[in-house]
């Protein structure tokens, strides 16, 4: 689409501004939203239409205001676990900047037409529906060029060094959590409330300086996901140049429904297969680059599609002096070769209590290369659905140190994760992992990337619920 609508004023109410984002998500296939409050009220408002928006494949992007405390916490946990193609990340200006975000701004796509809702509204109660607020609403086409400095401006601000992903380290949010909680109950006086905030930026500064600059598995959550992609199915071509294996198996096949991820009893959610496994590869490969950007190192990534639909390899060179290889090195260098290919072991110092974001982000790493939801994987023929993690069967320590890893630190029980010991038949040691456990004790996002198995695990565990119990 290419022609230009009249701007469009929208104010707040439930006939009108509500609405309008209502219809906007029913609409748009990718929606970015920068605000500088949202509150609880009226994320859950509109919790339904985004999860829909998500079912349907959706990319959603939400930046938060972080300095004046003033975004409910519930939210920014919200925007950050909801499974799907979505990210949080909360707006936190340093001393350099000392700029902060007061952006309302409400941005939606769909193939290369655009739609956009600025102004004077915040995600709250308020904002949307109470106050006297005016916003114009603008729809365009990809070459218009209003719309294209307002994506511009979004792309600056979530690419910002001030933008920092709560799901990732939740040291921050949990600060930010106490400090909001703080004010909330003192209703402190404006020069009382400076000093709160003074004192939440100075620990969100040392948290994120410690992570930057302490480029160790167990102190940065980032490096830990890179060694678990590495774990899942990787070869060392040569010193620092590695390559993973990306190859899925043909979902539903010889039925109706062959090519696309759909379990018909269980979940809505209905994908192209080809075009979900490209976007898990061009997720992995992006969560990689923002890595390397943001340790500022040299690293790089690419991507390779091989034979097929569903077969990619993703290439990853680490430069001598990149600290993320100096990091990951002592544990590939204790990682036994078969041909190349790298046969994994779980690094102990992961177990340790303290270091759960890591171990967590390590996993994730693995499971995104290794993980099946699927029907195939019940107990039985009608029992419990369960998710399926493969591992080489060549490495049984390694799947034992996950399943008691996943028991001891992360709080499953041995009823929930179950391991086939494939070394008497020759074949890959499978775990099984109950969905109700996993949403549980971990989060359907913090346990893998790709959104369309977030959305299945939450769909099998709910399944699980409602057939058989807790």
């Amino acid at each position: 689409m290419n022609r230009v609508s009249e701007p469009k004023l929208v104010v707040a109410g439930r006939e009108c501004l509500l609405s309008e984002l209502k219809a906007c998500l029913d609409w748009a296939d990718w929606c970015g939203l920068a605000v500088a409050y949202a509150s609880d009220a009226m994320t859950r408002t509109l919790l339904p239409d985004f999860k829909t928006f998500l079912k349907r494949g959706g990319c959603l992007r939400v930046l938060l205001d972080a300095e004046l405390l003033s975004t409910d916490p519930g939210t920014i946990w919200e925007f950050s676990t909801i499974p799907g193609d979505s990210e949080c990340r909360m707006y936190i200006p340093s001393e350099k900047t000392c700029r902060t975000l007061h952006v309302k701004a409400y941005l939606f796509a769909k193939d290369r037409s655009y739609r956009c809702i600025i102004g004077s509204s915040n995600l709250t109660m308020g904002g949307v529906v109470r106050n006297h607020e005016a916003n114009v609403m603008y729809e365009a086409g990809h070459s218009d060029a209003f719309l294209a400095d307002v994506i511009e401006l979004f792309d600056q601000l979530w690419e910002s060094p001030c933008s920092v992903r709560p799901a990732v380290d939740h040291t921050i949010l949990d600060a930010y959590t106490r400090h909001f909680k703080d004010s909330e109950l003192r209703r402190p006086s404006p020069r009382d409330q400076a000093v709160i905030t003074g004192k939440w930026l100075k620990e969100v500064e040392k948290v994120l300086n410690e992570s930057v600059n302490a480029p160790v598995l167990v102190a940065n959550a980032d490096i830990a996901y890179v060694l678990g992609l590495l774990a899942g199915k990787s070869s060392e071509r040569e010193d620092g140049v590695f390559s993973i294996s990306y190859v899925k198996g043909l979902y539903n096949a010889n039925t109706p429904d062959e090519g696309f991820i759909y379990a018909a009893e269980v979940s809505d959610t209905r994908l192209d297969q080809a075009d979900a496994i490209r976007r898990d590869v061009e997720g992995i490969v992006k969560r990689l680059q923002q890595t390397f950007k943001r340790l500022n190192t040299q690293d790089v990534v690419s991507v390779r599609k091989m034979g097929g639909d569903f077969s990619y390899r993703i290439d990853i060179s680490f430069c001598p002096e990149s600290g993320i290889y100096r990091a990951i090195k002592p544990h590939l260098d204790n990682w036994p070769r078969e041909n190349d290919r790298l046969i994994p072991s779980l690094p102990k110092d992961l177990l340790d209590d303290r270091c759960r974001d890591q171990l967590l982000s390590f996993l994730r790493g693995y499971i995104d290369i290794r993980s099946r939801v699927a029907i195939s994987d019940r107990a039985g023929t009608e029992g419990r659905l369960r998710v399926a993690i493969s591992i080489s069967s060549r490495a049984r320590e390694f799947a034992q140190d996950l399943q008691r890893a996943m028991q001891d630190t992360l709080g499953l029980s041995s009823a929930g994760v179950n391991l086939l010991d494939g070394t008497s038949r020759g074949r890959e040691h499978i775990l099984r992992i109950d969905p109700v456990e996993i949403v549980k004790h971990i989060g359907s996002k913090q346990f893998v990337s790709i959104s369309w198995k977030q959305m299945l695990v939450e769909d099998f565990a709910k399944y699980n619920e409602e057939h058989f119990g807790q």
